[in-house]
């Protein structure tokens, strides 16, 4: 009886395992940016990055996206665009290149339209180490890749392209009991919440930065549409303040008095030039006549 319980015993718990390996609660994923999602984002998720801006979101349904998927898709990225002051609306195409319809924002038009197509470029889930994984009991853990491709464009008013990027995402898994055991103690005893690797962290840290690189994407594409003046603002432009000028003052004339005008002051004349006559020399007086007596003799009587 026992010999036939065991084999029970042990299908019962490889289902457990399994069950719980598809339910994905022994799963560890790690995300790995990729294109674009490495990049450094400079908007700041603020409620003013894009008030009185009208945005539509319109996200592509196919074999890689469900029309559930691309439905939630294009509500999460509406949703963050409006906690930062967008007006949005969502639309869900068959096909990508479907025109908007011309009823958007009660027949106003949306200043900015955003389309996102998602795909998936690869997937591999090593076949042989899934099979070696079920018959350790998940002891070794099987590992599956996938890479993940979004094309997101941003179209102005009209259909202008005003920006585009394709960002692409690589997860891998592994699911494995002890694998998961194990992450989930240290996770608890020495890693930090941001550093988790046993919860939900990768998807986590994606949808982060997809986000934020939409935000930057539309925002570069709202500069450059305002640059090129097709975005039309929804705000009422301030009325126009009357400018009033003040009265002027009365100016009151002076009476003039006429002053006779002064006399010419008189030139004076020029110096008069004298010119001194030459003068002469007199010519030396005669010698005296020669007396006949000396002048002794005269006085004598």
């Amino acid at each position: 009886m026992r010999a036939t319980r065991a084999p029970m015993a042990l299908a019962a718990l490889l289902t457990i395992l399994m069950a719980a390996v598809g339910g994905g609660c022994v799963t560890v994923t790690l995300y790995e940016p990729m294109g674009v999602l490495q990049r450094p984002t400079l908007v700041a998720p603020a409620a003013s990055t894009f008030a009185e801006t009208r945005i539509q979101v319109r996200c592509l349904a196919s074999d890689d996206m469900p029309m559930g998927d691309a439905e939630k898709l294009c509500r999460l990225v509406s949703q963050s665009l409006r906690a930062q002051g967008a007006d949005t609306e969502t639309v869900v195409p068959r096909q990508l290149d479907e025109s908007p319809p011309a009823v958007a924002f009660d027949g106003v038009g949306a200043d900015l339209s955003i389309e996102i197509e998602s795909a998936t470029e690869h997937h591999y889930d090593y076949p042989f180490l899934s099979l070696v994984s079920c018959f350790t009991l998940t002891a070794i853990p099987s590992v599956a890749e996938e890479t993940y491709r979004q094309h997101v464009v941003v179209r102005g008013r009209n259909q202008t392209v005003l920006a585009e990027e394709t960002m692409r995402a690589r997860f891998v898994t592994y699911n494995g009991v002890f694998l998961w055991a194990f992450n989930y103690v240290a996770d608890w005893l020495f890693r930090d919440d941001d550093n988790d690797l046993s919860g939900d962290l990768g998807f986590k840290d994606f949808s982060k930065d997809f986000y934020g690189h939409v935000a930057q994407l539309t925002f570069n594409a709202r500069v450059r549409s305002d640059l090129l003046g097709l975005t039309a603002r929804s705000a009422k432009p301030l009325p126009a303040v009357p400018t009033t000028t003040p009265p002027t003052a009365p100016t009151t004339t002076a009476p003039t008095t006429t002053t006779p005008a002064a006399a010419p002051a008189p030139t004076p004349a020029p110096p008069a030039t004298t010119t001194a006559p030459p003068t002469t020399t007199a010519p030396p007086p005669p010698p005296p006549a020669p007396l006949d007596e000396p002048p002794a003799l005269l006085g004598t009587p």
